[in-house]
Order: C-alpha cells, then sequence, then structure tokens
C-alpha cells in the first residue's frame, strides 16, 4: 500500500490527507496522510536547502537595475501618450472634458 498519493489538478484531496508540496513539473499535489505531511515537507524542504544551496549564486534582483528599468519604461510611455494629446482627445470630446474637469475639483 502506497502512502503518497498524487492529486491533479481539479481532483479532490483524498479525506485524511494533507498537502505536502506541489510537483510543478507535473502540475500535481503531493499528498501524504495528515501527521505525516508536515513531517515529509519538512524533510523535503531540508534536502533542497542541503542540495541546492550555493554561495555563488548571483542575485539577479538588483534594486538599482530594476529602478533604472522601470524608470525607462515608465518615461517611454509617457512619452508616447503625452499630455498634449490627452488634451487634444478632450477638446474633440468636450462631455468627457467637463466630466474630467469636475474630477478635478
Amino acid at each position: 500500500m502506497k502512502i503518497r498519493k498524487y492529486v491533479a489538478e481539479g481532483e479532490m484531496i483524498p479525506a485524511f490527507y494533507g498537502v505536502a508540496w506541489k510537483d510543478y513539473a507535473c502540475r500535481r499535489l503531493v499528498a501524504y496522510p495528515i501527521p505525516l505531511h508536515f513531517i515529509m515537507c519538512l524533510f523535503r524542504s531540508i534536502w533542497f536547502r542541503i542540495m541546492f544551496l550555493d554561495k555563488n549564486w548571483v542575485n539577479i534582483h538588483d534594486d538599482k537595475v530594476d529602478h533604472e528599468a522601470w524608470t525607462r519604461g515608465y518615461k517611454s510611455g509617457k512619452d508616447s501618450i503625452g499630455m498634449n494629446e490627452i488634451l487634444a482627445w478632450l477638446e474633440r470630446h468636450p462631455h468627457h472634458l467637463k466630466i474630467f474637469k469636475d474630477a478635478l475639483k
């Protein structure tokens, strides 16, 4: 008798079973009986930390680079739709211009 059960997307988790982890490669959940699923989850997380703990990893989320990229994207979007085009559109549509002015008050 196998203790481990696999639960595919859309299926119900078996009674008295808890989810230990999600298997992203197969798009399914791995479930064990309720008191055991906590222990299996702990063992798996410890195993991953031991196996894949590498001090030479590079931080790909550099805040300065991320901020510069966001600023470049924001400026290019702002330049592509300038305030002059918005005001010109509002002048062509006076009803929307009235709503816009009322919203600013």
